[in-house]
């Protein structure tokens, strides 16, 4: 009898260790997925914080104040802009939106009717109105599309609130997720969040200056070309560049169908070489200069992310996947590969 126990013992002993470790990474990670939201909108929050932290620093450099007051002018500062240019350009802005919110479903008609003349393109055309035909389905998906703008606008609020917070006392939110962990690992672990953070201050500085060169450069080309709604599509463009790689392709599709069905397809071409080249001055010339102090994510690695976060959280995940991914990469390198594995070059 003994004999015979000893394998059934180790069986279960095994089974019993495999369900555990099992359970013990699923759960948290099925636990992390419902909590995915709220970590990339305090994310947001603290990606706020440190541009404010950032707009701070500048503001001491030249006047000689407290890093108290210097946030307390930022904001202000930032807010008074904000409601000055919203009372002088809501009206125009307002009226651009509500003509491209217009002109892009004349165009895509416009480009449906177009497409028929080609057997691919009938093919194409039947199988979307196939696709659209339910009437129901096109309702829940406009609820949907609603529900997500909803979101996204209480979501923007939270991390507005988040950002403020966090960049009025960085250091007592930082000490108290310190606490959290082993007293000998605190110092170094700190230096790594240090780290972190000035990487993460670099990247958005350099963000911030390819953003503006894409949305003024698009935008003034745009002009020229004499496409509609310029300005619009320019600060599409610019606003939609801080996000590596998909932005810019998304950005273009409102200048491409506008150009499309306004002007024809030699404009579309040229509005289609606009949108690259300005892409790959940024890509090759722009980036490589910002990056020599900035920190340089790989692009696979860009993308990845993006995907990842996209499937995962959605669009916020899209949106902060590449700040997000320069955190965790100064912190791999800094705690597993330096302190974990002892590699120290890093």
């Amino acid at each position: 009898m003994s004999g015979k126990a000893e394998p059934v013992d180790s069986l279960v002993r095994r089974t019993t260790i495999v369900l555990g470790v099992a359970l013990g990474v699923i759960v948290p990670l099925i636990l992390f997925g419902y909590a995915a939201n709220a970590l990339f909108v305090a994310f947001g929050g603290l990606l706020f914080a440190v541009f404010l932290r950032m707009l701070a620093g500048l503001v001491t450099r030249l006047v000689p104040l407290s890093e108290g007051k210097a946030l307390a002018i930022v904001v202000l500062t930032l807010v008074s802009m904000s409601i000055l240019i919203g009372m002088w350009t809501a009206p125009q802005m307002s009226d651009e939106f509500g003509q491209l919110a217009n002109q892009l479903p004349k165009s895509i008609d416009h480009l449906k009717q177009k497409a028929e003349h080609s057997p691919w393109g009938t093919w194409l055309v039947s199988t979307s109105q196939k696709a659209s035909s339910n009437g129901q389905e096109a309702v829940k998906k406009g609820g949907q599309l609603a529900s997500l703008a909803l979101e996204g606008v209480g979501a923007l609020v939270i991390v507005l609130f988040l950002g403020v917070y966090f960049a009025a006392s960085p250091q007592q939110y930082l000490n108290g997720a310190l606490r959290l962990l082993p007293i000998d690992r605190r110092p170094y672990i700190r230096n790594a969040l240090i780290d972190a953070g000035e990487s993460l201050t670099r990247w958005l500085f350099g963000r911030l200056l390819a953003m503006t060169f894409v949305g003024v450069t698009t935008g003034l080309g745009l002009l020229a070309m004499g496409i509609p709604l310029a300005f619009i599509l320019g600060l599409l463009a610019g606003l939609f560049g801080f996000i590596p790689y998909i932005g810019p392709v998304v950005s273009a599709l409102p200048a491409l169908l506008l150009a499309l069905e306004q002007q024809g397809m030699h404009s579309a071409l040229w509005v289609a070489a606009l949108y690259l080249g300005v892409q790959t001055v940024q890509d090759y010339v722009l980036t490589p200069l910002i990056q020599q102090r900035a920190v340089s994510l790989p692009p696979v690695l860009t993308i990845m992310s993006q995907v990842f976060a996209g499937i995962w959280v959605g669009p916020i995940g899209v949106t902060l996947a590449a700040p997000f991914t320069v955190v965790l990469m100064v912190l791999v390198q800094k705690l597993y590969i330096g302190e974990y594995l002892g590699d120290k070059e890093v």
